[in-house]
């Protein structure tokens, strides 16, 4: 089939990329430190090495397990390192807009009145934080978690590493990587909090998990995912490219 040839080609990318670091490294250290396991993780996503010569552009479709048929799309154009615009499409109905050149514009989509209104800047980024494609844990030290190692646990047979995460930003989490690969594959939500979290205005999810990985150029993206909240299940598969640099995009001129 065709995603078991692309997950074993993901796999192979994967290994050839680890390989040389993990030669070099004191397995006791790694299996004693959350840190390193961590940042092992985002090594391997390496998204500071996308390109800044081009625009990255992701596509995801959303939809539940429960109604498959309605589905949502959502587009996010990157030029790095801080121009991002996201568009949340419902049908033909663009129903969250986000934009942002990290210098003078800060916009945000009103879906009724159908127009582009300039936000606060803290107002844009806690909006934004939601849609943003860079994995949790890509700024942990400066987001202020604590990471604490939980040691090897047995998953469906295979050995993996367990670390919790206790940020101020979002629940506690678990997080379980691949003993082998170091790639993440779940993410355990708790409701465990610090006493500052602002648990009204921000969503438990049971559990997210990470099916598939696609390499782009030298950085590495989840390429199938799901979430379960409320009972429910939703799944998100993402496709990205990189594109030419629009910069009527991150204006406020908008279409």
């Amino acid at each position: 089939m065709k995603q078991t040839t692309m997950r074993k080609t993901v796999l192979i990318t994967l290994l050839l990329l680890l390989a040389g670091g993990l030669h070099a490294q004191n397995h006791q250290y790694i299996a004693d430190s959350a840190e390193i396991v961590v940042n092992r993780y985002l090594r391997l996503l390496n998204y500071d090495a996308l390109r800044q010569d081009s625009m990255l552009y992701i596509e995801t479709v959303i939809y539940s397990r429960s109604n498959p048929h309605d589905t949502i799309m959502m587009r996010r154009w990157h030029v790095a390192p801080y121009k991002y615009r996201t568009e949340i499409w419902h049908g033909d109905t663009l129903t969250t807009g986000l934009v942002c050149d990290a210098e003078s514009v800060f916009l945000e989509y009103d879906r009724w009145s159908k127009h582009w209104d300039d936000v606060g800047v803290t107002w844009y980024y806690d909006h934004a934080k939601a849609y943003d494609f860079h994995e949790p844990l890509f700024n942990w030290k400066s987001e202020g978690c604590k990471l604490t190692y939980k040691g090897v646990w047995k998953f469906q047979g295979e050995n993996v590493y367990r670390i919790l995460v206790e940020s101020p930003l979002r629940y506690d989490r678990y997080y379980l990587f691949e003993k082998n690969s170091g790639l993440l594959f779940l993410i355990d939500e708790t409701t465990g909090h610090s006493p500052s979290f602002d648990t009204v205005n921000n969503v438990h999810v049971d559990w997210r998990a990470y099916h598939e990985y696609q390499p782009l150029g030298t950085a590495v993206f989840p390429s199938i995912e799901s979430y379960q909240y409320d009972d429910d299940i939703t799944f998100m598969f993402h496709k990205m490219c990189y594109l030419p640099i629009n910069e009527e995009l991150f204006k406020r001129g908008k279409r």
